[in-house]
Parts: C-alpha cells; structure tokens; sequence
C-alpha cells in the first residue's frame, strides 16, 4: 500500500508539472504581450505539436510493455526496445518536419494574414519536438523503473525553467521568445532523462542508423527547398509534399535504417502493388 501511495503521489506531481509545461508558455505570452499575441503564438503552437502526434500512442502502448520487462528485470529488451523507438520516432517526426518546413509558406497563406508573424514559431516548437521524438520512450522508462521518483523531479525542473526562459526571452523576442524557451526546456528535460538512463543502465540508444536517417532527412528536404513554388497553394503543397516524402521513404527503405518502421511501410505499399 506504501509503495503504491507513493508511485500514485509521484504520478500526480509529475503529471500536474507536466501540464504547466505544456500550458505555462500560453498563459505567460497573455500576460506578457496581451491576447493578440495569445492568439498568434496558440495556432502557432498547435501547428508546432504535429509532431508529437505519433509519439503519444505509441506511449500509451509501450507502457505495459515496459512495466512487464522491467517485472522480469529483462534490461535488455528494455534497451533494444529504447533504441528502437528512439530511431523510428526520429524517421518520424523528420518527416513531419521536413514536411512543415517545406510547406511553411503554404501554411501561412491558408491562415489569416495576422497569424504571419507565428511562422518562426512553428518552426523552432516543431525543432523542439522533434529533439523529443529522437529520445524515444525514456521518459515511459524512467516512469516504469524504480527511478519513477527521478522523473517529477526532472518536470518540476522543466517547469522552473520554462518560466525563467519566458521571463527573460518573451521581453525582448516577443512569442519567438517563448517558442525558443519552450524548446530549451524540451531539450533539457529530456537530456536529464537520456542521463539518468546511461547512468543508471547504460542504455544509449543511437547507432549508425540515427546518422542516416539524419542524413537521409537533409537530403529529403533539398527537393522541397528547391522546388518553384506552384500558383495554386492546394497543388503546390502536394507536389512538395509528395517529392520530399516520396524520397525520405524511398532512401529510408533502401537504406534499412529503421528495420522495424520499413516493415510497416513495406506492408502498407503491397496493398497498392508497390514492391520496394
């Protein structure tokens, strides 16, 4: 009953901390820079946290996983596992970044012409979470092991640091300022985690694989850098979408980067009788 007490104490702390992160930033552009910049900075910020998306299911699965490795103290898929996830969620969210940043100007022309100014927004928060994506499920680890208690002392940290980023950036860059604080305190918080992991079980989870697919993400993204830009917005972002994404998956399956993510897309292409 003890231990569970304190998991469920430790749980909440960490969740409640969590929130302020994800939330602090908003509510301290309000009181800083006013409801306009609010407005700005909110629709930037949803466009930024694309990203995450694939990450948060993956989470909730590999939670139970995690805890039923850890019961049968099987340290080694634990690790095969965060290594995994590290280099699938980085091929991921590279691609979801090429592809935010490749369309950039489109996305500015499908929104009202005030919310411009959020453009450098998105692409700092959308770096930000991608530097999440890379690290994977530490954070699911850390909560599973016995370190649980580690973890809301690393998010009470982020949300110290969040709020002093933000005081000190939003005043003299306005809402870039807090994209730029928002994304140090991502990039911190999951470096304690990525510290704690090697420390405590010599888990680090890049390899070859992790440079190539970097590798593969700047290659994928010259075409779209490149490309003229169409008069019609809805057929520019197709072709630029469908170039850039047609040569990230075909560099990412020839060069097996991601053994696990290239199964899945093998399948999906048999459905269209596409064999690569």
């Amino acid at each position: 009953r003890t231990e569970m007490i304190k998991l469920g104490t430790y749980s909440i702390l960490a969740g409640g901390a969590g929130a302020i992160v994800i939330n602090i930033d908003v509510i301290m552009v309000n009181n800083i820079l006013g409801e306009e910049k609010t407005g700005i900075y909110g629709i930037a910020f949803y466009f930024g946290t694309i990203i995450l998306i694939p990450a948060r299911a993956l989470y909730r699965i590999m939670s139970s996983v995690i805890a039923e490795a850890f019961k049968n103290n099987d340290i080694q898929e634990i690790a095969t596992l965060y290594k995994k996830s590290c280099n699938s969620q980085l091929a991921i969210g590279l691609l979801l970044f090429i592809g935010i940043y490749s369309n950039i100007n489109n996305i500015m022309q499908l929104i009202p012409q005030e919310f411009s100014t959020g453009k450098n927004v998105i692409l700092i928060l959308s770096l930000g979470y991608l530097v999440e994506m890379a690290t994977g499920i530490n954070q699911v680890i850390i909560a599973n092991s016995k370190y649980f208690r580690h973890d809301a002392f690393f998010v009470l940290s982020m949300v110290g640091v969040i709020i002093i980023a933000n005081l000190i950036l939003i005043p003299i860059y306005g809402i870039i300022g807090s994209a730029i604080a928002t994304a140090i305190t991502v990039a911190f918080g999951n470096t304690l985690r990525f510290t704690l992991l090697y420390n405590k079980y010599k888990m680090q989870p890049y390899d070859f694989n992790t440079i190539k697919i970097i590798a593969i993400g700047i290659i994928a993204f010259i075409p779209g850098f490149f490309i003229p830009f169409f008069e019609n917005v809805y057929v520019d972002i197709a072709v630029r979408s469908a170039i850039t994404g047609s040569v990230f998956i075909l560099l990412i399956l020839k060069t097996e980067a991601t053994p696990e993510l290239n199964n899945k897309i093998r399948k999906n292409l048999k459905r269209l009788s596409i064999n690569i």
